[in-house]
């Protein structure tokens, strides 16, 4: 089951960089703005972004954030809004 990250909006304010942890999910971690991920299982995932520049860093964790489905007719919920300030 695959996600593609750039379905959840973004309000990273100033950043230069990010750093997604995605509790089971493959990969687990990544820089990328838009990261593709997979997960082995459905359920719900906890997701971390960090986002900085070279004056503060911010971190957003989400707990159950992320639902994955199985691939039959269920649709998951809108995309939410994960906000970090920096």
């Amino acid at each position: 089951m695959r996600l593609d990250v750039n379905g959840v909006r973004l309000n990273i304010g100033n950043a230069q960089a990010v750093r997604w942890t995605f509790e089971g999910g493959s990969p687990a971690t990544s820089s990328e703005r838009d990261p593709v991920v997979t997960y082995a299982a459905p359920g719900r995932y906890k997701v971390t972004l960090v986002a900085s520049n070279p004056n503060k860093s911010s971190t957003a964790e989400k707990v159950q954030y992320i639902l994955v489905v199985p691939a039959t007719d269920l649709q998951a919920p809108e995309p939410g809004v994960l906000k970090v300030a920096v």
